[in-house]
């Protein structure tokens, strides 16, 4: 009975909010947005637009890429710093190694340049034209993905083709921070029409997927790019899945961002709360997180 309940509740949630992360979590996250509408008529932020205006090309595709923003030697510098630091045992997060991935511990608080991944102003454009309004960092990681000859699906589920199970609002930034060309482990993803008319069609759980496979990979589209590639995209709108380079390694900062009615400060402390933040941001209004911990 409580099976059955479960999945009449997933087909309504997800008809109804594209997703089944419970009903107050996605009305609040609504209502937040309306508050921001609200706000807007006193702050003008639908002006913020870029040239290119990507934030439209992220609304019609669920996705963008902005070319690097940052100069040659600071990408070089934060590189050979993620690589000393994962090369030290006690600063990563290895209990995924047999899926090919590694995650720094304390990314945001270990690597504060980060920050200036942010304010860049094309990915601030083209992040401020998306929302029409300012934004919040949620959450800030650092992953190396590395070549495994047979990956445990078990231990690295992004793997497989899947939506995230996440509110309405939420865009993921994802920084390549070495060269990351078809073979060194690039985003592959499908456009958000085609993802929605597969979401309708009964594609959610992504161990059923058996029906759909041909059509997602028909569809979809892979994202290369040379270091300090930004892709930013709507991971519960588009369907998509990690791929794990077939030579060396690819190193990628991630960033789960959500509108606001003002920017985020980076303290030491706010560092610190990003570092730790996982699942995707509660509750809007009060900044609580799903959860807090390592993984």
């Amino acid at each position: 009975m409580k099976k059955w309940l479960g999945r009449i509740y997933t087909r309504v949630s997800v008809r109804i909010f594209g997703n089944r992360i419970g009903v107050v979590t996605n009305l609040l996250h609504y209502l937040f947005g309306a508050f921001l509408r609200s706000i807007s008529l006193f702050k003008p932020w639908n002006t913020m637009r870029s040239a290119s205006d990507k934030g439209m090309e992220i609304r019609e595709n669920g996705y963008a890429s902005v070319s690097p923003v940052l100069s040659e030697q600071f990408l070089s510098a934060l590189s050979e710093k993620i690589d000393r630091l994962i090369g030290r045992p006690d600063q990563v997060i290895g209990t995924h190694t047999a899926g090919g991935i590694l995650r720094l511990k304390d990314s945001f608080i270990l690597l504060p340049e980060l920050e200036v991944l942010l304010t860049a102003p094309e990915l601030l454009n083209a992040v401020c034209s998306y929302f029409s309004s300012p934004f919040k960092v949620y959450s800030c990681d650092v992953y190396r993905t590395f070549p495994v000859e047979t990956p445990i699906v078990e231990e690295n589920y992004s793997l497989i083709w899947h939506f995230d199970n996440a509110p309405h609002s939420m865009l993921k930034l994802m920084v390549y921070i070495t060269d990351t060309p078809e073979d060194r482990g690039a985003l592959t993803l499908v456009p958000k029409h085609t993802s929605a008319e597969l979401k309708r069609k009964g594609f959610w759980d992504r161990l059923k997927m058996d029906a759909f496979r041909s059509t997602i990979q028909e569809q979809a589209r892979t994202l290369p790019g040379p270091k300090g590639t930004c892709l930013l995209f709507t991971p519960q709108y588009c369907i998509h899945k990690a791929t794990l380079p077939q030579k060396s390694y690819r190193d990628v900062a991630v960033f789960l961002l959500f509108p606001s009615y003002e920017f985020s400060r980076f303290s030491s402390e706010v560092r610190r709360t990003l570092s730790y933040n996982f699942g995707y941001l509660a509750n809007p209004f009060s900044g609580r997180p799903l959860r807090v911990g390592d993984e």
